[in-house]
């Protein structure tokens, strides 16, 4: 978002377009603790500052989910809006088949997302994007790890955005979304230089 507030489309387009980039020429790349720890401790510093909504955009599902997982020890929602997110995801998966209700990416979504965690990609069911979607639309999701999907006609801008990537398509990326505050993690990364660049609205 610009000064005004403003959601500039362009500008994260570009940054989305440069994470597909990515995704094509990407090799076999492995999500390990020490990767799962750096994302952990930027996310706890967005949240310290303040400067949530974050978006966590990331190259695969498997990585979404275990960023997201990795976050489980953390809360960062209060009772009432626990209660919230619960009466709204309930409402909305009520529409789904007795049998789909039991179905276990409907049973493990629903802590993550009363933590203030949401993953969002392209294996999960349309009524899971869905609710999330809400959820971050109304507030309730401070952290939400994304694959590119999250950026398909959605105006849903963030206070944060964080790449899992390195290296010049980091750069690129990040110098296309102007404005805001982005982050790179990197897995070669010392811990004092996690944070290593901040633009300003």
């Amino acid at each position: 978002v610009d000064e005004f507030g403003k959601f500039k489309e362009k500008s994260f387009k570009k940054a989305i377009s440069c994470l597909n980039d990515a995704q094509d020429g990407k090799q076999n790349r492995k999500v390990g603790p020490g990767n799962n720890s750096e994302v952990t401790k930027i996310v706890q510093l967005i949240m310290e500052k303040d400067m949530k909504p974050a978006i966590v955009f990331s190259f695969s599902k498997r990585e979404c989910e275990a960023y997201a997982i990795s976050l489980n020890k953390h809360d960062f929602t209060s009772d009432e809006e626990k209660a919230a997110i619960e009466q709204i995801f309930v409402n909305a998966i009520d529409t789904l088949a007795e049998e789909d209700k039991s179905l276990p990416m409907i049973q493990n979504v629903l802590p993550l997302l009363k933590k203030g965690v949401g993953i969002h990609h392209g294996g999960l069911l349309p009524i899971i994007k869905e609710v999330t979607e809400i959820l971050f639309q109304e507030g309730f999701v401070k952290c939400l790890f994304s694959t590119e999907t999250f950026s398909m006609g959605l105006n849903m801008p963030a206070r944060t955005v964080v790449f899992t990537m390195s290296g010049n398509l980091m750069e690129k990326a990040s110098d296309e979304f102007l404005g805001g505050n982005i982050y790179k993690c990197q897995e070669e990364l010392e811990e004092e230089e996690l944070m290593t660049k901040e633009y300003a609205s």
